[in-house]
């Protein structure tokens, strides 16, 4: 589709724009390190590439978007054992910035890796945003719920339900009324589905 191209090409604009402020050292403000724009603008165009169906570009954006977080957290001196109680507090909002976008890249390519039916990558990618939260639960604790639900629903196309009903109640138990709804509505859709599995399955043995 046109407006689908035309995002893209403005999105690779962008991606310039933002490489000549970097070598320039021109940013007007500082909200998120240069190389922290560039995964954002990186997630940005698989969000925008996903609902195309163009999975593999997009998923293409996503691995950028990781190699950027993980450069620009490794000049942070966080590294794959790095927890949240190492830390230098003086440095903590940078780096809460880059494991958020960490978190989010990881939920698209869990997303896109199911819809490509490659359940060992997503199940990688939904392990490795568990382990984030794991190592940074205070940073990270705006993102708890999408860290469960993201599992919960790998685990219920995988139809492990047990292990989905318990992200979603995990993620039930969120402060927020919206995500609270959210999580009791997913983990209901979960206890159904289970329900008419089981009962295809009985079907297809009495038959």
């Amino acid at each position: 589709p046109r407006i689908l191209s035309d995002m893209e090409s403005q999105l690779e604009l962008l991606l310039q724009l933002l490489g000549q402020q970097q070598q320039q050292q021109q940013l007007p403000y500082h909200w998120l390190p240069p190389a922290g724009l560039g995964a954002l603008l990186q997630l940005l165009a698989a969000v925008i590439l996903k609902p195309g169906g163009k999975v593999k570009q997009a998923l293409l954006h996503v691995s950028r978007g990781l190699q950027l977080v993980e450069q620009q957290l490794a000049v942070q001196h966080v590294g794959p054992t790095t927890t949240e109680a190492s830390l230098d507090h003086i440095h903590t909002r940078e780096v809460r910035g880059c494991l958020v976008l960490q978190v989010l890249l990881l939920e698209v390519q869990q997303q896109l890796q199911l819809l490509s039916a490659n359940y060992a990558a997503a199940c990688q990618a939904a392990c490795e945003s568990i382990a984030l939260l794991q190592r940074f639960p205070g940073l990270l604790n705006s993102m708890r719920v999408s860290v469960h639900l993201a599992a919960g629903l790998y685990a219920q196309s995988m139809n492990a339900f047990d292990a989905a009903q318990a992200h979603f109640r995990k993620a039930a138990a969120s402060q927020d009324s919206h995500m609270r709804v959210c999580g009791r509505c997913l983990a209901v859709l979960c206890i159904l589905s289970q329900d008419e599995t089981a009962a295809a399955g009985g079907q297809r043995q009495g038959g």
